[in-house]
């Protein structure tokens, strides 16, 4: 469950997370409700974040910035 916000959206999707209004404490308890009441729907969310949240590990990222620091410099 994720604030529905400009930044949560360039990450996710609705595949991988339910967004919801932060200031809408019906609606984050609902979206709770809803991922608690079906685990397997939860799960295959959970799966598709975990996929995105590797894309931006600290390694990968390490990886990107020496291959532009390499680029500059040739």
């Amino acid at each position: 469950v994720l604030s529905d916000i400009p930044a949560h959206r360039e990450l996710v999707s609705e595949n991988s997370a339910l967004l919801v209004d932060p200031r809408d404490h019906r609606e984050v308890a609902a979206a709770i409700g809803t991922l608690l009441s079906n685990p397997d729907a939860a799960r295959v969310r959970a799966v598709a974040a975990l996929k995105i949240a590797e894309a931006w590990s600290v390694e990968k990222m390490a990886g990107r910035y020496e291959e532009v620091y390499r680029t500059v410099l040739h």
